[in-house]
């Protein structure tokens, strides 16, 4: 049967059958028309719906991650370890347990994910300075120094009045061997608060690493004489004359140091320093392992005494405390898996001195030395292969 009349029966039916065949054909196509807008309707709402739902979990995951975040920025405002970890000062040393540490870390690389919701947590321009501010301390403390001076000069952009951000900002410039940029911040840093003298030992350091040791010695003395009980004070001064080559007025500042501070391992690493340079190597010995006595989690005292053993021929003993050093957490003294690395190549154990140089080239991106031996490594290992 066809679905529709052929042109010779429609032009026999009658006119009242051919309405009723019209009607019919429209209320057909209407039933057809109302389906189609109702299944459209139904797939439309179910997007709709399906979107809601994804809008309502990114919302969600979202006010997580601000609140996360807030919790953060709580912390670390009112946190000065954050800073002090990533003051690259051989005098100091932070009391700081490994889990913290870890910690910081995991909150650095949660932040470095995160950075685009720093607006929606910082609801004022202090508070949002100040989280720019510990998103660069973080990255510094990862070595990331080049993202963190972006962050402290976000920080300085909104807020151009706190010392901290100059000075932090030097640090990590002096970090990447920007010397002229990082003494300007030091000096600013200063003229905002002249009686800070961590300002005035980040300075005199950048002088040594210079070898302007007249301006290091005035910087130092007068961190000095801001605040002459600080132990890191006191070492800033001693390791000027040292450098200067002022031994014995070197000696004599750790002497007292170690008077007020007997338990304060970094002024033995010092000494020991001063009694290397002076070719007494029985004293510079104890002077280090008395540091182990008192901490033996101080990296620099493995450091001082395995290049002691290193420089004078005992270089079983010299991997030992190398190795004992490279194995403590966290790992910040990229020159300890340097010469760790150097002396392992030597030996032609290739394959772990490649590893330990890699360890220092990941510690410190700036040092050219590490990447040169560990490339140097690299090729030697190749040949053996």
């Amino acid at each position: 049967m066809k679905p529709f009349p052929s042109r010779e029966q429609w032009k026999k039916w009658s006119l009242p059958s051919k309405a009723t065949y019209i009607a019919l054909g429209i209320s057909v196509f209407s039933i057809v028309l109302c389906l189609i807008i109702f299944f459209i309707q139904q797939s439309t709402g179910a997007t709709k719906a399906g979107q809601q739902k994804a809008q309502i979990d990114r919302d969600e995951k979202h006010q997580e991650v601000i609140v996360g975040l807030s919790k953060i920025v709580n912390v670390l405002e009112s946190d000065r370890n954050i800073r002090a970890l990533k003051i690259d000062d051989p005098s100091c040393r932070v009391d700081i347990s490994n889990d913290e540490y870890e910690n910081y870390i995991k909150i650095a690389e949660s932040i470095k994910l995160n950075e685009d919701k720093v607006a929606d947590v910082a609801k004022t321009s202090i508070r949002k300075a100040n989280l720019y501010y510990s998103m660069g301390s973080l990255k510094a403390i990862l070595n990331d120094y080049v993202e963190s001076v972006r962050d402290y000069e976000k920080a300085i952009a909104i807020n151009s009045d706190n010392p901290f951000y100059f000075n932090d900002l030097g640090v990590s410039l002096a970090n990447l061997k920007n010397t002229t940029e990082a003494e300007e911040n030091y000096l600013k840093a200063i003229s905002l608060d002249p009686n800070e003298p961590i300002f005035r030992r980040n300075l005199t350091r950048l002088y040594i690493e210079q070898e302007n040791f007249q301006a290091a010695m005035d910087s130092a003395t007068k961190a000095y004489a801001l605040d002459n009980s600080n132990v890191y004070s006191i070492n800033m001064l001693g390791i000027v004359y040292m450098r200067n080559n002022q031994f014995n007025n070197a000696e004599k500042i750790f002497n007292d140091a170690i008077a007020l501070f007997p338990n304060e391992p970094a002024t033995y690493f010092n000494l020991g320093t001063l009694m290397v340079l002076k070719n007494n190597f029985i004293e510079a010995e104890e002077q280090f392992k008395i540091a182990l006595d008192i901490d033996n989690e101080y990296q620099l005292a493995y450091y001082g005494l395995a290049t002691l053993y290193l420089n004078t021929g005992n270089q079983t003993q010299a991997l030992k405390y190398y190795e004992l050093g490279c194995s403590l957490t966290p790992q910040i003294n990229s020159n300890l898996f340097y010469n760790f690395g150097w002396l392992l190549s030597e030996q032609g154990k290739l394959e772990d001195a490649c590893l330990m140089l890699k360890k220092a080239t990941e510690i410190n991106p700036n040092d050219g030395a590490a990447f040169m031996e560990w490339g140097i490594c690299i090729e030697e290992h190749g040949k053996t292969e």
